[in-house]
């Protein structure tokens, strides 16, 4: 199980390092100051290593992240899709409610197949949970480097790497309430509402087709506006 789904409210995308006030909390720096200035290559040698080393992971962050988008995508479309096919099978009644027996087995594969996409967006989920944890990067010390070294070329570096870094974990956040978001609004609701209308305690006597297929409209709209969505995000994500 995700954290998401855990503590929801603990998922708030993180403001940016770079955003927060610098050496608020940084007593030595009177005497890392002076270390800097007595070695300057050093300390340029191991930001310029550092950085690189944050550049290939934001990298291979984005690429991770865009699979799990164009998966997200995918799941969606394809929900959508059943969902349509599935209101086009029952039958169109006069009175939207019949006997319902002979689609009780319908229903259900229909209804595991909607399960198993919830499934898929719960392990997409557990995927981006480590976008939530803090990493090991911490700009603020090249940051003070580069000033110490009156670099702005190097500051200006790791802005922009500290900064994508950042875009790339708030998008990957972003994906993660919305899966959650989804999974709970849309298709568990659909899973309550369809359940009822099914009349399974009746084994079916009194299934409400035309209810059913309202459910099933509303849920193909939604998914396919969540593709959307999805798609959307890593065009934008792309382009960044």
């Amino acid at each position: 199980m995700s954290r998401f789904d855990e503590n929801p409210e603990s998922r708030t995308v993180a403001n940016s390092p770079l955003q927060q006030s610098s050496f608020v909390f940084f007593p030595e720096e009177g005497s890392i100051r002076r270390m800097i200035e007595t070695h300057p290559d050093v300390f340029r040698d191991t930001a310029d290593r550092a950085l690189n080393e944050q550049d290939e992971k934001n990298q291979s962050d984005a690429g991770f992240l865009r699979a799990r988008q164009t998966a997200c995508a995918g799941y969606a479309t394809e929900l959508a899709k059943d969902a349509g096919q599935f209101a086009g099978s029952l039958p169109q009644t006069l009175f939207g409610t019949g006997d319902g027996a002979a689609y009780l087995l319908p229903v259900g594969l229909f209804f595991e197949r909607v399960e198993q996409r919830k499934r898929r967006w719960g392990d997409i989920l557990t995927d981006l949970d480590r976008f939530w944890e803090t990493d090991g990067f911490d700009p603020h010390r090249f940051l003070f480097a580069a000033e110490v070294l009156r670099d702005p070329a190097l500051a200006g570096r790791i802005r922009d790497v500290a900064e994508r870094r950042d875009v790339i974990r708030g998008e990957a956040q972003r994906l993660s309430k919305e899966i959650g978001d989804f999974t709970e609004t849309v298709i568990d609701a659909f899973f309550q509402r369809a359940g009822q209308a099914v009349d399974l305690n009746g084994s079916g006597a009194g299934m409400r087709f035309g209810t059913l297929i309202k459910l099933c409209g509303e849920l193909r709209h939604a998914a396919e506006s969540f593709a959307k969505r999805c798609r959307e995000n890593t065009a934008n994500e792309k382009a960044t």
